[in-house]
């Protein structure tokens, strides 16, 4: 063991000694280098063409110290350069355009179509639904249309006296007479007469302006005399569909061994439910108005 101990002093002594050594060698060298290049350095004197060149590379005086004299130019990017589109291209892209045009217009005409078939079932579920006697019209469209006719059997002096506030119902007025203890009618006539504002004149011409044959006689305008009833009815209702104030009286020959009393039988037409109270009113004193069915 002593020895093995011997041995390992001498091994540390050996190191160190040598990295004493290599420190002293170092530090000997590099003191030896500064004295060589102190002794041998030198000023030496700029030629002249180096001056020369370096005025010539200097930049101009109104270029700042700390701008970029040597910047290089901005490079273009060449992948951002659009190219022209070959005629390959440009036939695909049209064709690629007619495409979705078609399309649109198919969805378009697809759209109408269906839109179309909508409003003709909506339509025909309506005609149904009123066609159907369990879905009863509405009652204000159903006044509306309601038409009444009436008729009314006046004095024929009664008549005259309250003509004037007739005139704003259409109605036609037929003249009978009644006789109270019977008595012999012999050749009825129906004379057919138009009254109006003015003058016998001036009515016998607005009449004959409108096609109608007739003359001045019974303190008014005759239109024609018939000895049926038929006719001259026929003849009242064109008369009234011109716009004129017709009446129909009916004359008869004969001895009579009663007396006869002269009434007015009255019928109006196009009748609301409000028209009706109002000729009830008028003639309710008079005579009995009768309604007929709503239409």
């Amino acid at each position: 063991m002593k020895w093995l101990f011997a041995v390992l002093v001498a091994l540390n002594i050996i190191v160190f000694g040598a990295v004493v050594n290599i420190h002293i060698s170092k530090k000997t060298s590099g003191e030896s280098s500064k004295e060589l290049v102190a002794e041998g350095s030198h000023e030496l004197k700029v030629p002249e063409s180096a001056l020369v060149q370096k005025r010539e590379d200097a930049p101009p005086s109104w270029i700042k110290a700390g701008d970029k004299a040597d910047a290089k130019e901005p490079t273009v990017d060449e992948t951002h350069v659009p190219k022209e589109k070959t005629a390959e291209q440009k036939a695909a892209e049209e064709k690629a355009r007619l495409e979705r045009e078609k399309k649109l217009q198919a969805e378009k005409l697809k759209k109408e179509a269906e839109e179309k078939v909508r409003r003709e079932l909506a339509q025909n579920n309506e005609g149904e639904a009123a066609k159907s006697p369990f879905a009863p019209p509405p009652a204000a469209t159903q006044n509306a249309r309601c038409s009444r006719t009436a008729t009314v059997t006046i004095p024929e002096d009664d008549y005259h006296r309250i003509k004037g506030l007739l005139v704003q119902w259409p109605h036609a007025a037929t003249r009978k007479v009644e006789q109270r203890e019977g008595g012999d009618k012999r050749n009825v006539k129906y004379t057919v007469t138009v009254s109006g504002q003015g003058d016998a004149q001036t009515v016998l011409d607005e009449v004959t302006s409108k096609g109608f044959n007739g003359s001045i006689g019974g303190g008014g305008v005759v239109v024609g005399i018939y000895s049926d009833r038929q006719s001259a009815q026929a003849t009242l209702s064109r008369l009234q569909n011109a716009g004129f104030n017709a009446q129909i009286r009916e004359q008869s020959s004969g001895v009579a061994s009663s007396m006869s009393i002269a009434k007015m039988q009255i019928y109006f037409s196009g009748l609301s439910d409000a028209d009706i109270q109002g000729v009830q009113s008028v003639v309710g004193k008079y005579g009995n108005l009768q309604r007929g069915t709503c239409k």
